[in-house]
């Protein structure tokens, strides 16, 4: 479309070290997030009309990509979505919020009661959390490995 409204192609127009610079821009920002492409945006058009010194300016160069990659491999994105996570685990915390996403590496204590049943006192706990169930006719506490071979139990074919 451009050759098109320009009515004519030059080599002029399509300068190598543009598309450079916007694949530069992506890395640094982090490719997998449009927030991370304009960091990277921000980045660059911070260090080249900031009025930093030469040397500075170098950190948006193939030595200063490398070392910003070599800390953040994700780019500025990863920084920036760690910073938020922290800011919302540090909300829910204080709040006393479990948030299986931001706590997902974590698991919670075997004696807290993960929510009630509708009309029940008796709360709902995850089966990761169970090691053993009570059986209602005889009341042993069976082992949850154990349940096909108790008498009281039977297993459901699949």
């Amino acid at each position: 479309l451009f050759a098109y409204h320009q009515k004519v192609v030059e080599t002029q127009a399509f300068d190598p070290s543009v598309s450079l610079l916007i694949l530069l821009i992506v890395v640094i920002g982090g490719v997998t997030s449009l927030p991370g492409a304009m960091l990277g945006a921000a980045w660059i058009g911070v260090l080249r009309y900031g009025g930093f010194s030469p040397q500075v300016q170098s950190l948006a160069s193939g030595v200063g990509v490398l070392l910003l990659l070599w800390v953040l491999p994700g780019g500025l994105a990863q920084a920036f979505y760690g910073i938020r996570d922290s800011l919302l685990r540090w909300v829910a915390e204080r709040q006393g919020i479990v948030v299986p996403s931001l706590v997902a590496d974590a698991q919670a204590p075997a004696d807290v009661s993960v929510m009630l049943a509708e009309g029940s006192e008796k709360p709902i706990v995850p089966a990761a959390m169970v090691s053993a169930v009570v059986c209602p006719v005889c009341g042993d506490a069976v082992a949850v490995a154990e349940v096909a071979a108790h008498e009281h139990f039977e297993p459901v074919p699949s």
